[in-house]
């Protein structure tokens, strides 16, 4: 999958491994937005679109499935990330693929290319 051009909203609450992965992203070419809570990312999405989406699933102890929810709803694609190894996401995203961390940008092209055919 070629992202360059696409609007990405990247969602992880440590701030550290958030930079790491926006310029991942942004490398690929694609224009990024990066928040930090899901109440962040659901006021973003309420005045921007976004083409994907790459989710950590737990920000804080706060499981980002409500706002898979709502991009789902809006059409946008995602994946999700996480450091906690092999995780069981509710039966609706159970397609949805999930990268572990730490991550690289082949790993990361590779989910969301299998995004365009779940």
């Amino acid at each position: 999958m070629n992202i360059a051009g696409l609007e990405v909203l990247l969602v992880e609450d440590e701030i550290i491994i958030g930079f790491a992965l926006d310029d991942l992203v942004s490398d690929l070419g694609a224009r990024t937005t990066l928040v930090t809570t899901i109440e962040n990312a659901i006021s973003t999405l309420a005045v921007r679109k976004f083409d994907l989406a790459i989710l950590d699933v737990n920000l804080h102890g706060e499981l980002t499935y409500p706002l898979a929810d709502l991009l789902s709803e809006q059409g946008c694609l995602f994946i999700f990330a996480t450091g906690y190894g092999a995780v069981a996401h509710p039966d609706r995203f159970a397609n949805v693929p999930t990268v572990s961390k730490p991550y690289s940008s082949t790993e990361i092209l590779a989910a969301l290319k299998q995004t365009e055919t779940t």
